[in-house]
Formats: C-alpha cells, sequence, structure tokens
C-alpha cells in the first residue's frame, strides 16, 4: 500500500495526524480581518476605509456638541456637569465611538466581538428606551411646542443633539451590521448574551455611583420618589436587563439578513464566520465550538 494510501487525511505541519474533534484554523478569517472588507461586492477596501474614516470624524466632531448641550441642560435643572458621565446615552455613544476607533487592531478575537455587540446593544437600547419610555413620560428634554417653531425655539443645538443622539447613532450603526463588513452573527451566543446582560448589570452599578456622587438618577425610573415605589424601579431595572437580549436579538436578526441577501446577491465566497471566542477551537470544548469556516 502506497504511502499517500496509508497517511491520515487531516496532518498539522509536523505530519501528525489531528485530534478528530481538532479543525486547522491557519486560514480562519478573524472579526479584527472581516471589518475591512464589505459584505457586498461594490465597496471597494479603499472606499470602505474612507467611510468608517468619515464615520469616525463625524463622531468624534459629534461628541463635543452633544457634551456642550448635555451641560446646558444640567445647568437648567440644577445639576452638575459631572453627570454626564453618568446618563445612559454618553456610554452608548462612547461605546460606538470606541468600536469605530479599534474596528481594526486587536489581540483578542472574542472582546472584539463583545464589544461590537455591545456597542450595537447599546446603542439600540438607548434608541428605544427615549423614544418609547423617556418621551412617552414627558423626560429626555424632548423640545415642547407644536410644529417648527415650537422645536427650534430655543435655538439648533438642543434638537439636533437629541436628532444625532436618539437617530443618526442608530442609523450609524444599521449602516455598520448591514454594509460596513462581512462579520457573521455570533455563535457563541449564551457568552454574548451573559456578556451583554452583565454590562448593561454594571451600568446600573455605575448609575447607583453616580446618584451618590451628584445626587442625581440619570434615568427617572431609577429615583423611587419619580416612580412612586421600590418595587417599580426594580422591575424597571429588570427590563432595562431584559433589553439586552431584545436588542442583541436584533443584531443577530440584521446581521441575518444581511448575510442572505448578500450571499444572494454574489458575495457567497467572501464569507468566512468569526471566532467569537478564543475557545472556539480547543478541542477539549467540543465539536460543538468548531465554529468557523474557510475563507
Amino acid at each position: 500500500m502506497s504511502a499517500q494510501e496509508t497517511t491520515p487525511l487531516l496532518q498539522d505541519r509536523q505530519g501528525l495526524p489531528l485530534h478528530v474533534r481538532t479543525i486547522q484554523v491557519d486560514d480562519y478569517v478573524p472579526i479584527t480581518v472581516q471589518v475591512c472588507r464589505s459584505a457586498w461586492p461594490w465597496p471597494d477596501p479603499r472606499a470602505l476605509v474612507f467611510v468608517r474614516g468619515a464615520i469616525l470624524a463625524y463622531l468624534t466632531a459629534l461628541g463635543p456638541i452633544l457634551v456642550r448641550n448635555k451641560v446646558a441642560e444640567n445647568g437648567v435643572a440644577n445639576q452638575t456637569p459631572w453627570s454626564i458621565l453618568f446618563d445612559f446615552s454618553t456610554i452608548s455613544n462612547i461605546l460606538q465611538w470606541l468600536w469605530h476607533l479599534v474596528s481594526f487592531p486587536s489581540s483578542s478575537c472574542f472582546y472584539s466581538s463583545l464589544l461590537y455587540a455591545a456597542a450595537h446593544v447599546f446603542n439600540f437600547i438607548n434608541t428605544t428606551m427615549y423614544w418609547a419610555v423617556l418621551v412617552p413620560q414627558g423626560y429626555g428634554n424632548f423640545p415642547a411646542g407644536g410644529g417648527a417653531d415650537g422645536t427650534f425655539s430655543h435655538g439648533w443645538l438642543q434638537p439636533f443633539s437629541i436628532v444625532n443622539m436618539y437617530g443618526v447613532t442608530s442609523l450609524i450603526a444599521y449602516t455598520e451590521i448591514m454594509f460596513l463588513n462581512t462579520i457573521k452573527h455570533q455563535h457563541a451566543i449564551s457568552s454574548h448574551l451573559l456578556s451583554t446582560m452583565f454590562l448593561l448589570a454594571g451600568y446600573l452599578g455605575w448609575a447607583a455611583i453616580g446618584h451618590t456622587m451628584t445626587g442625581h438618577y440619570p434615568l427617572f425610573w431609577m429615583d423611587p420618589k419619580e416612580t412612586g415605589s421600590s418595587v417599580l424601579v426594580a422591575a424597571y431595572a429588570s427590563g432595562f436587563v431584559i433589553m439586552g437580549p431584545a436588542a442583541f436579538a436584533a443584531l443577530y436578526g440584521l446581521t441575518s439578513m444581511r448575510e442572505k441577501l448578500a450571499i444572494y446577491v454574489g458575495r457567497g465566497d467572501g464569507y468566512s464566520r468569526i471566532h467569537d471566542s478564543d475557545d472556539e477551537h480547543d478541542p477539549s470544548h467540543g465539536p460543538g465550538n468548531q465554529l468557523g469556516s474557510r475563507a
């Protein structure tokens, strides 16, 4: 029998047979590479870099404007400017800006994937909570008055900030998911869900620290005096954390939709699954964690 017929089908670089549950990952494409290319055939890499740079520049320039608006709002409400640090919209915008800043360099695929998920989950929650909870309850500093005259009666800064903080940033997030990368849907779903919920619970702790330091609650439903009881505060807090899986489901669904549409358009061969966990290819974690596909 020839050597070819007796050589194991799967070998590592030293010619030793691979474990039955081990997969070679040399040609797998990590998330840090997939952010550099679009799922669609038309944006070339140079155009994609330009778009990412433009978004980063816009978010960077937008930051001081939003801070200025928050400082003005806090001054009207007799609150210290430091309370901005504990505002959920501030955390959400920082996460989005941070993702666009560090999209390329990273040493950990799981943490890059988690940052990607958290940036979008926080962004979706921030927008949903503002328009579905804060504004209907009379909070959020939404300009009152009928028509454009009422909306812009106090100048351009407040409407501009609200539209960007609770609208444009979500549009940017949608554009990122649908057009600016080939990142596939997360496969370490439980790790991402638990980590995202942990971050949201961590924000509640951060908000509590903010109340201790500034005497102000970042959100009205955190204040028992505003809600009427501590039970309602606990209910709101539980709903806030539960919004994490719902927002993650939206991210997962949009990503899956983009995958199918892009493959239909003709970019199917350009897709590769990401390493969304550093332990995906550890044989001890079983075949269920071998989640990559070849580029």
